[in-house]
Formats: C-alpha cells, sequence, structure tokens
C-alpha cells in the first residue's frame, strides 16, 4: 500500500482540515497584503483585455447599429430615457407601449438608465458593462475564496477576468454580464445561510433573485430547489424556526421585486402577464416540427404573418396573425398560451421526435460549440486579435468536472476515515450541492427553448469555480512533489477534455452570419459600397445561400442598380423558389425600373402564396394606381389596412385616392381624412408626405381653415417638399397638393 497513491492524502491538500486551517489562519494577516497585490493584477489583467477589445469594437460599423434583439434593447431604453418612441426605418412597430412586456425588461431599464445619465452612449454603455465585468471578478472571487479558500478564489478570479465569452458580451447591448452579476450576488448571500439563518440574509437573496427573473425568468424554477435545500440546512441545523422566518422574506422580497413589472402589464394592456409574453412562442420555437434546436423558426409563418423571418419587431404582426386565425381579438397572454398548447400538441403526438430533439438540445447545451443567437460568435472571435486565442467553453467545462471529481472524492473519504466534518467542509458541502442543484435546474429549464450560448452564461462562473478548485488541487500535489497524483489529475482532465471538445450533435452554424450583419450595419450607416462588399464575401464563403443573393440585391437596390439587383434576386429565387421575400423586393426592383406589369405579376404571386402579405398588397395598389385602375388600387389598400392596421402607408394612399379621384364612386372626402388623420398619428405627424396627404383631404372636404395650418406644418418638417403657401381658396386649387404617386 506504501507504493500506491493514496486518495486520502487528498483531504488535506484541498479539504482542509482542522490543523491546516489552524496553519492557515495564523499566516491570514501576513499573506493578505499579497492577496490583495494578486487580486490586483488579476483585475488589470482583465482590464486590460477589455480595453484592448473595446479598441476593436469601436472600429465595427455594428457598434452604433444594434442589431437583432440589441436593436430591440437600443429601442425600447432610448424611448424609456427620452420619452420619445420613433420607429427605427424598416422596422414594424413593436407597440411597446400598449403591450405588455415580451422580453424581460430589467435589461432595457439598465440601458435606458446608463443611456439617461450618459446623454445616449453607446461607449459609456460598453464601459459601464466592462468595469460590471471586473466586479464579477471579485464578486467570484469572495465565493471561491468562502469555499475553498484565497487560492481557489483568486484562481476564480483569474479565470472569470480573461474567459472570452463573458468579455465578448460585455461588448454587446445584451443581458448576460448583468445576469451574472445577479446570480454571483444571489449565490454569495446563500453561501452565508450556511453560516446562520437571518431574515435579512433571506430578504437579501430574495431581492436578487427577483432582479435575476427580470432578466431570464426561468430562475423561478430555482426558488423550490433554494425552499428544500433551506429545509434541509434547518434541519441539520435543528433551526426550523427560522427557517420559516427566511423563507418568508425570501419569497416577499423575490416577488415584490418582480410584482412592479406585472402590475406595468396590467396596466397597460388590461393582461395578466407577470414578467414577459414570449415564453409561449420561444416554447414552440424550440418543439415543432421544423424546430432544429437553434434558430427560431416558426412553422408556416408566412401565412400566419406574411414574413419569413421574424425578431421582436415583428410580435405584434404574429399577434394579429393568431387572431385572425381563432376569429376573435387575442391577449399577448392568450397568444402565448396558444404557442404553449401547438408545442405541447407536438410532444404529446410525436414524443419520440420531441424526446430525440431534446437530447440535441441537451448534447448542444454542453457542446464544444458556441451557439449563436445573434451575432455569429465563431466568426467575432476570429475577427478579434484579442480574444481570438483565448480557450472557451470545452477548457471550462472538463476542468469543471475534474475539479467536482475531486471534490467528492475529498468529501467521502472523510467518513472513510471516520473524520468528522469540520465547519468549513460541511460549507463547502453544504454550497457545492446547492451549485450542483443550480447548474442542474437551470439546465432544465433551458431544454424547452432553443440553445445559445447566451442562454448558458449563467452556469459559466460555476463550472470555472469547480474547475478553479482542480487547478488548486493540482497545484498541490506539484507542490509536494506527488508526481503519481498529479499524473492521475492530469489524465482525468485530458479524458473530460476529449469529451468536452466532441461535438456529438453536428452543428456547423452559419459562417456568412457575420458579414450579413456587418454589411447590414454599413446600410444603417448609408455606407452602401462597404456593405456590398461584406455581401461578396459572404457569397464566397457559401456561394449557393438564397439569402446572400437575396441580402447583396436588397443593398444593389440602394445603390440604385436595380439591373443589378434584379438579377440576384432571380439567383435567390432559382436557389428557394419559396422565398417570398425575395420576390417581393424583385416586384419593388422591376417597379422602380418601370417594368410595371411584372412586378404585378411577382406580387401577384406573392399573395397567391400568402394572401396576408399586406406590403404585397400596399404595392399592389401603388402599381393599379398608376396604371389608373383605381378600384382594383382602393381594394389593394383597404386589405393592406386589414392586415396591418398600425401601418402607415396603406391609409396615407386610400385617403390620397379618395380624396383626388374624380370617379364620385371612390371619392369620400370625409373618409379621406379619416385615413390621412390615422396616417399622421401612426407616424406622430411628423411626416411631410402624410401632412400633404391630411391638406389634400381636409381641402377636399371643404376644411380651408384646417389645411392652410396643416401646409404650414408639412412645411417647417420639409421646406422642399410643398407648394408656396396656400391662399384662402385652397379648395379651388386642390392641385397644389397633388402628388405624381401616393407615398409607400
Amino acid at each position: 500500500m506504501r507504493n500506491t497513491w493514496n486518495y486520502t492524502s487528498s483531504v488535506a491538500l484541498i479539504g482542509k482540515p482542522n490543523r491546516y486551517m489552524d496553519n492557515q489562519q495564523k499566516s491570514q494577516k501576513t499573506l493578505r497584503t499579497s492577496e490583495i497585490l494578486i487580486l490586483t493584477a488579476i483585475l488589470l489583467t482583465g482590464l486590460v483585455l477589455r480595453g484592448l477589445y473595446l479598441s476593436e469594437i469601436r472600429k465595427n460599423p455594428d457598434f452604433t447599429v444594434p442589431m437583432v434583439n440589441a436593436a430591440y434593447h437600443d429601442y425600447w431604453a432610448r424611448g424609456l430615457a427620452s420619452g420619445e418612441w420613433p420607429v427605427p426605418d424598416n422596422r414594424n412597430d413593436p407597440e411597446v407601449r400598449s403591450t405588455p412586456y415580451l422580453r424581460p425588461p430589467g435589461y432595457f431599464y439598465f440601458l435606458a438608465l446608463v443611456y439617461l445619465l450618459s446623454g445616449s452612449s453607446f461607449l459609456a454603455v460598453r464601459i459601464v458593462q466592462m468595469a460590471l465585468g471586473l466586479v464579477n471578478c471579485v464578486l467570484a472571487y469572495i465565493l471561491g475564496r468562502s469555499l475553498f479558500g484565497r487560492a481557489v478564489g483568486l484562481i476564480l478570479a483569474g479565470l472569470m477576468s480573461v474567459y472570452w465569452i463573458f468579455i465578448f458580451f460585455e461588448g454587446e447591448l445584451l443581458a448576460p454580464v448583468l445576469v451574472i452579476f445577479c446570480v454571483l450576488c444571489l449565490m454569495n448571500i446563500l453561501c452565508l445561510w450556511t453560516v446562520k439563518f437571518t431574515y435579512l440574509r433571506g430578504i437579501a437573496a430574495g431581492i436578487f433573485c427577483g432582479l435575476f427573473a427580470l432578466f431570464r425568468p426561468n430562475i423561478l424554477l430555482f426558488v423550490p430547489v433554494v425552499l428544500l435545500w433551506a429545509w434541509w440546512l434547518a434541519r441539520r441545523r435543528n433551526d426550523r424556526r427560522r427557517f420559516v422566518t427566511i423563507v418568508a422574506g425570501f419569497l416577499v422580497s423575490t416577488f415584490a421585486v418582480i410584482a412592479p413589472v406585472t402590475l406595468r402589464n396590467y396596466l397597460v394592456a388590461d393582461d395578466f402577464v407577470l414578467i414577459c409574453s414570449n415564453a409561449g412562442i420561444t416554447f414552440y420555437v424550440g418543439n415543432n416540427e421544423e424546430s432544429d434546436c437553434v434558430n427560431s423558426r416558426i412553422p408556416g409563418l408566412q401565412q400566419l404573418a406574411g414574413m419569413d423571418r421574424w425578431g421582436c419587431f415583428d410580435y405584434p404582426q404574429i399577434v394579429r396573425g393568431v387572431s385572425r386565425t381563432v376569429g376573435r381579438p387575442m391577449k399577448h397572454s392568450e397568444v402565448s398560451s396558444y404557442f404553449s398548447q401547438k408545442a405541447i400538441h407536438y410532444i404529446c403526438k410525436h414524443p419520440l421526435k420531441a424526446l430525440r430533439l431534446t437530447a440535441k438540445k441537451a448534447l448542444l447545451f454542453w457542446g464544444p460549440a458556441e451557439i449563436p443567437n445573434n451575432k455569429e460568435l465563431t466568426y467575432e472571435k476570429q475577427q478579434s486579435v484579442t480574444l481570438r486565442y483565448i480557450p472557451g467553453f470545452p477548457v471550462s467545462l472538463s476542468f469543471a468536472f475534474a475539479g467536482l471529481l475531486q471534490l467528492i472524492f475529498n468529501l467521502k473519504i472523510r467518513p472513510i476515515k471516520k473524520e468528522p466534518f469540520s465547519i468549513e467542509v460541511r460549507r463547502q458541502f453544504e454550497m457545492s450541492l446547492l451549485i450542483i442543484l443550480f447548474i442542474g435546474t437551470y439546465f432544465i429549464s433551458s431544454l424547452p427553448f432553443v440553445i445559445s450560448a447566451r442562454y448558458r452564461v449563467p452556469i459559466i462562473p460555476f463550472l470555472l469555480l469547480f474547475g478553479a478548485y482542480g487547478l488548486y488541487g493540482i497545484g498541490r500535489y506539484l507542490r509536494r512533489k506527488d508526481f503519481r497524483g498529479t499524473a492521475f489529475w492530469a489524465v482525468i482532465w485530458i479524458f473530460f477534455y476529449a469529451l468536452a471538445t466532441r461535438q456529438f450533435v453536428p452543428f456547423t452554424g452559419n459562417p456568412a452570419r457575420g458579414y450579413y450583419y456587418r454589411a447590414r450595419a454599413y446600410l444603417a450607416k448609408g455606407q452602401i459600397d462597404p456593405a456590398i462588399k461584406e455581401y461578396h464575401k459572404a457569397l464566397q464563403v457559401v456561394p449557393a445561400s438564397a439569402w446572400a443573393h437575396h441580402y447583396l440585391a436588397g443593398a444593389l437596390t440602394r445603390k440604385g442598380d436595380f439591373s443589378e439587383a434584379a438579377e440576384y434576386y432571380y439567383h435567390a429565387l432559382r436557389l428557394k423558389p419559396d422565398l417570398l421575400t425575395a420576390r417581393f423586393n424583385l416586384g419593388i426592383v422591376l417597379y422602380q425600373q418601370g417594368k410595371t406589369n411584372e412586378a404585378i405579376d411577382n406580387w401577384t404571386k406573392v399573395i397567391q402564396l400568402n394572401p396576408c402579405h399586406a406590403d404585397a398588397h400596399n404595392y399592389l395598389g401603388l402599381a393599379f394606381y398608376q396604371q389608373g385602375k383605381n378600384e382594383e388600387a382602393a381594394r389593394h389598400w383597404t386589405e393592406a389596412i386589414r392586415l396591418k392596421p398600425n401601418r402607415a402607408e396603406p391609409y396615407n394612399n386610400l385617403a390620397w385616392l379618395m380624396a383626388t379621384v374624380e370617379d364620385q364612386k371612390l371619392r369620400n372626402p370625409t373618409e379621406a381624412v379619416r385615413l390621412a388623420e390615422r396616417a399622421c398619428e401612426l407616424t406622430d405627424h411628423n411626416r411631410p408626405e402624410m401632412l400633404d396627404t391630411l391638406v389634400a383631404a381636409y381641402a377636399s372636404a371643404g376644411r380651408s381653415a384646417e389645411a392652410v395650418e396643416t401646409a404650414e406644418k408639412a412645411k417647417k418638417l420639409a421646406p422642399t417638399s410643398t407648394q408656396e403657401k396656400p391662399s384662402v381658396d385652397i379648395e379651388k386649387h386642390p392641385e397644389l397638393y397633388k402628388l405624381d404617386r401616393p407615398w409607400r
């Protein structure tokens, strides 16, 4: 036995029996200065990495042009900070002021506060988030130190400071850095529960649990786990009286934080939504016949809402589509239930397929790939000199498994030696159990939905905690020159690393996505030529991508090169004939070239495939109006209004027709005024072309004074877009306001 490696020796190295704790306590004062110096060096390293990365991303076009979810967060935050809610170009109105929160609102308010204090600075947001990332390193150090000692705390802080995915998300208008802050605060407070139950600690834990829920509501599934764990602690300590007190404080404070959000949803929308209303649709996205576990696909989206893809700005259109399908107006909570029922129906009807989907999502969750949700993470990492060579999830996961195995060995061996648990080791066991339960609960709560790297971020600090424990243990073996023990744990780590790097479920991502987003950012900034170059790069990577051809055609359209744009749209349709967005846009390009009949053919085919395509109806109205087919134009504009009641352009177009047409069957000045006023309401009366139509409507209805007043306002908004100030006899000269054609 003397020549065999003794597992029980690891207890003295890692478990900290009392004799080692006494020596450690004696040297605590002398080591405090060096500990502070090491922690300072770690934070400086993290600061340098973040500074270098910030200097890189400031040059990117999307630094000031948020995309996808980040764009929705930016819109919400700017509205909250300024009180003004202009809808971004080429976006649908998300109707955020009259509907329940679609996404958890915590990040909206954080971002709004930073905007309010910094004058809406994109740079300030990144600086604040990166500073908070360093605070997270300190919180992780405190947790690691309180559980496993100073060395483990410092190792954990070091891992947190350089972990690349943390740094990346700190540079995005997304919530991971705040989620990590909340969960580390929560765990540090729960760690204090293992020392003593107090009412204030219960309240503090509840506050951070509630805050966490405002960023990731699935943390609420962890609440009963905390209660069971606290009951178990109370039994072990024979302190059940305090258990009731602490649980009451915890629950009351948790839901006190959430209550204002619930109340806001009810008062604004007359709809009971606890935090946000996207649970149903995200559940369905992860459980349907077309789900691939990573993309937000909705079967039949074209027929439901008239779009190929959707985002947060499009959700009201989806709600209206569901309302049409059901046959009555639906609240957002009802739409959420509608999609949840569809997901449950799919699971019940296809249990084996649903089980395979769940297994696939589980493997993707723990797999080495960083699944994108907004940006292509692999592309972004490769583009960054700072982040390119920093190891990622497989390293953290493999060290976590090795460290956790060390901890289990150390805690199991003590009863074999018939040694009682010390207070410190007991706390290690209790908190390690809670952390493992958190990881498991969070993982299970993620399985019903699509998988994304962003959504597994909250568990990473705790994987790094166990990894730091394992690294510390290996270091102790090396210091003692116990090469057998060192080799054993090195082999264990290599084994787990080999498992962690294996992609059990094939996943390649979309290598062109990074070029798409950068190109879209260039377009938003008005830089068309760089955008076209990015789209050409995407085509070099995926030449058979219909979407790449489609996006490039859109950029060429913006440049005014309609002929070449049409060719790329034709390419896209050859690759994907059912890509209605490409066919619809092809109609616009042909219309701009004067090929009105060909444009009509394409828009008619769009409507044949999807009768709910409101924009196709609107453009068909334009084309028929140009051809003098006013009845057809009026019919399509009326249908567009029915399908998209919050889109201003069809109201404006139909109002112009009813105000200026000579056909007495179609001329309706009173209705023209109503439609024109509605168009102006939808655009906050800040688009001169809408005001021009309102002037014509007032003139046709004989309301001269209002026509003159509106014309003055239109002229102030755009002095070159209107004629000279009209005379009082405006109804005698309506042609002063006649446009060549209705506005799109």
